[in-house]
């Protein structure tokens, strides 16, 4: 260790060191400074099983690969990140002191920095790493009802970090290469305004969407179809290209009027609270093609617009399909309901379900995927009232 050191930085210092006297002080820098690691029980889980070897430093010493790791830190605002977020300055000041041959005056000193110097790039390597290939935040946090399947850190890929051989290949291997995520990259670097939106405006929905490209949870197959809800757009996508594209109805969505209304979620104590009627993210496989499906009419459907049509009209139920249970059996002359006259509770205990046609809102197939919502994909025939909603 101290033959290695005192060869690349010609500081006499360091040939008096040894694996022995720098083990006592690392054991002792890694139980004070347990409290400001973001993964303790990684890092410290790997030094114990390590002799408590500073690996990181003697394997990326040669050469000064030690010296890759802060420049590419100090470019992680490129990616939206911070560089306060990885310590960079800290680290390119205890680089620049470890290369130094008179930066290190004692034995002591060299032991307490370079403990110092091996945690703190542990800890900021596994940050980085685990930003760019899992993204800085756990989407739950956030879409605590609309949050869809997500791959996070786990054990084994932070681990990995105190594997790699070179840092500059190991960084450039981590950086997204997704072409969406390289033009926002692009244009992050701009000042330019998205048609409707303020310069700080578009500055932030590129971070916003950085972020989440960076998250797992995207398919991972050659063939899916994808759904771009606020676009009504359908895609089937095979090798990453679109081979069908059509419109597509979806839910009612929030903020109508378009107003930009900014809110910091993970800093309050708010959650991103659903809507009723619209249409939430998720993932999931297509698993049948129902064919003429019958439609069981949801509660609120029935009780926010099926009743108050049949109120309106008698006949409005019979010229839909539309058949009428309560207790579970069949009601043999829902027009002569005073639907209008029913309270909350009597509503509630009729079901509807509307007869395969023509008229039925599922269409002529009915493609079902598990999902806890109920969303499914439909082939309708088009009408004016369909077109509205899908956004014309």
């Amino acid at each position: 260790m101290g033959k290695a050191l005192f060869a690349t930085t010609n500081n006499k210092v360091f040939k008096d060191i040894t694996p022995e006297g720098f083990s006592a002080v690392f054991q002792k820098k890694l139980i004070d400074q347990k409290a400001r690691l973001t993964n303790p029980k990684i890092i410290v889980a790997y030094y114990e099983q390590h002799d408590y070897d500073p690996v990181l430093i003697m394997e990326h010493l040669d050469k000064q690969d030690l010296k890759v790791l802060p420049k590419y830190l100090q470019k992680s605002n490129e990616h939206g990140l911070d560089p306060k977020m990885f310590q960079t300055e800290k680290l390119k000041a205890m680089l620049a002191k470890l290369y130094d041959k008179n930066g290190i005056k004692t034995i002591d000193e060299a032991y307490q920095d370079m403990a110092e110097l091996e945690l703190t790039m542990a800890n900021s390597l596994i940050n980085y790493s685990n930003a760019l290939q899992f993204g800085v935040m756990n989407p739950r946090r956030i879409y605590a009802n609309y949050y869809t399947q997500t791959k996070r850190p786990d054990s084994i890929s932070m681990s990995h970090v105190f594997e790699v051989k070179s840092f500059k290949t190991f960084l450039d291997s981590i950086q997204p290469k997704d072409p969406q995520y390289l033009a926002l990259q692009k244009a992050l670097v701009g000042t330019t305004a998205a048609p409707g939106m303020s310069a700080e405006e578009t500055q932030r929905a590129i971070l916003v969407n950085l972020e989440r490209l960076r998250w797992k949870n995207k398919p991972s197959e050659s063939k899916y179809v994808l759904v771009n809800i606020p676009d009504y757009q359908l895609n089937f996508m095979d090798n990453g290209k679109s081979i069908l594209n059509m419109k597509v109805c979806v839910g009612e969505g929030r903020n109508k009027d378009h107003s930009h209304n900014l809110v910091e979620y993970d800093d309050s104590y708010q959650i991103d609270r659903p809507f009723s009627r619209e249409t939430p993210q998720l993932n999931s496989m297509i698993y049948v093609a129902e064919v003429n499906p019958v439609w069981n009419i949801p509660q609120s459907i029935a009780s926010k617009e099926i009743i108050v049509e049949a109120a309106k009209d008698p006949y409005y139920l019979s010229n839909k399909n539309i058949v009428v249970y309560k207790g579970g059996q069949e009601v043999e002359d829902p027009e002569t309901i005073k639907w209008a006259t029913l309270s909350e509770n009597e509503k509630a205990s009729y079901s509807f379900k509307q007869k395969p046609g023509d008229d039925n809102s599922l269409g002529k197939i009915k493609f079902l995927f598990k999902n806890s919502t109920n969303v499914y994909l439909t082939i309708l025939r088009p009408s004016r009232h369909l077109l509205n909603r899908c956004g014309r």
